[in-house]
């Protein structure tokens, strides 16, 4: 389906979780079916084929599994595992940090500025843990 960025950033808005778009550029019967309903001007816009450039959405290239589009009823595992347990840097960002209704910028900043202190305050005992 033809989804414009408007449409995606609302979406964001919207949804109090992650938002993450899985695509490939192999899926041809999508392809194929967005020039036959001449949406072809719109190809690089077509949901599920590109990647999207709206802060707080989440890209993942599903091409290393997917070969057509019948395969994500058979490889629904291995798309879900592409997908990061941790949010991107895309959802971090001040700009694309949403819970459901808009977040005033200073507070996405605090937020976002948190979670890193956190991770980073992390990152110590993980790597002695490894080199143990």
């Amino acid at each position: 389906a033809f989804v414009s960025s408007k449409e995606w950033r609302s979406i964001r808005e919207c949804v109090p979780g992650r938002v993450v778009n899985v695509y490939t550029g192999n899926d041809v019967l999508l392809s194929t079916l967005s020039r036959i309903n001449n949406l072809s001007s719109a190809a690089g816009r077509i949901a599920g084929l590109n990647p999207v450039n709206v802060p707080g959405v989440e890209n993942v290239d599903a091409s290393s599994v997917i070969s057509s589009h019948v395969d994500y009823v058979h490889r629904l595992r291995a798309v879900l595992a592409l997908i990061p347990t941790v949010p991107t840097l895309a959802v971090l960002r001040p700009e694309g940090h949403h819970s459901g209704r808009v977040v005033p910028r200073s507070e996405a900043a605090r937020a976002s500025r948190e979670v890193c202190e956190d991770v980073v305050s992390k990152v110590p005992a993980i790597l002695r843990s490894i080199a143990a």
